[in-house]
């Protein structure tokens, strides 16, 4: 279950009382600026949202793929399953968290390979 990030804002994503969330909501939630949501809603790359009337709202079910879509084992390493489109299947990210710190260790130094 996801946690309540701040006092302030008393929701919890996965509450299924609550439905749509406002973007001052997911941004507290998130811990991030309305503004960071207003980019991504104008360049693409954050969650869906939907618009009625000039008001944004986000569908709980929205923000838990986005968030699902964009977990990573490492700054290097994101993980989508197959069930998502991904290359790895679930038996391969359970491996790579059980191994994480080899396999981020292991991409850092190709990488810096590359670099020289």
């Amino acid at each position: 279950m996801l946690e309540e990030k701040t006092q302030k804002v008393n929701i919890k994503i996965d509450d299924n009382k609550k439905e749509r969330f406002t973007q001052e909501e997911l941004a507290e939630f998130w811990g991030i600026s309305k503004s960071s949501l207003n980019t991504w809603r104008s360049r693409g790359g954050g969650p869906v949202f939907i618009k009625i009337n000039g008001n944004v709202i986000y569908r709980r079910e929205d923000i838990i793929n986005f968030e699902l879509n964009n977990r990573y084992l490492c700054s290097a390493v994101k993980l989508k399953p197959l069930e998502k489109g991904g290359d790895l299947s679930i038996d391969d990210i359970l491996n790579l968290i059980n191994n994480k710190d080899e396999v981020c260790e292991d991409y850092q130094k190709k990488l810096e390979g590359k670099k020289k």
